[in-house]
């Protein structure tokens, strides 16, 4: 009985530690420029399901690192990733579709993967809906809304504080609200929390086909 314990419970450990170290390796591959290792580690996972593997087979396809630049298969991978709730990946969807990069220039799909991206916390992607909604891209002008976005986007300068980047970013808008406004924006900001969305689960299961082999 206690020898099929262990057993069982190292089939169920077996994704775990088979899919950690390619992963580290074939991200730390790609941190040092060794597109050909990254590429060979991180595809068989992304193909897998593997959501980070996705968004970084997706930045080899948009930048051409070890592969000739695809626009249409970077967004393959980075949408596969999105679907599958990966905050980076949405923010890249988004992008994609914002500058028409190998597909017809959308605002509103780059609204859409923006919007869903800055409601999990990603930064970049709170920075790009305050500038869609302060000059009015695809949307209706709103000063509100793009004073929330980018109060809300954590201050680059990691020296800066919350409390200045709050002033400065209030200066700023000074000339579009009026200060009853601008507080009830920051109010907003205060009580505003992450929606981590519930990661989808991969279409194989992968443990199964691990013990199978």
């Amino acid at each position: 009985m206690r020898f099929a314990a262990i057993l069982f419970l190292a089939l169920l450990l077996i994704p775990a530690f088979a899919f950690a170290g390619p992963l580290q390796d074939g991200t730390a591959a790609f941190q040092h420029s060794d597109w050909p290792t990254a590429m060979g580690l991180l595809l068989p996972l992304a193909e897998k399901g593997n959501g980070e593997a996705q968004v970084y087979v997706g930045y080899m396809y948009e930048f051409g690192h070890g592969v000739d630049k695809d626009p249409a298969a970077a967004l393959k991978w980075f949408q596969k990733s999105a679907d599958r709730r990966n905050a980076e990946a949405q923010f890249n969807v988004g992008y994609i579709y914002k500058r028409g990069l190998g597909v017809p220039q959308d605002d509103a799909k780059a609204l859409k993967w923006f919007r869903r991206a800055a409601d999990q916390g990603n930064g970049t992607a709170q920075f790009m809906l305050g500038g869609i909604y302060a000059n009015g891209e695809g949307v209706k002008q709103d000063w509100q809304e793009a004073f929330f976005w980018f109060l809300l986007m954590p201050p680059e300068d990691s020296t800066v504080t919350r409390e200045d980047h709050e002033a400065a970013l209030s200066r700023i808008y000074a000339a579009h609200l009026s200060s009853a406004q601008i507080e009830a924006v920051k109010k907003r900001v205060h009580k505003w929390k992450p929606k981590p969305e519930r990661a989808a689960p991969a279409k194989k299961d992968l443990a199964l086909e691990l013990i199978r082999r």
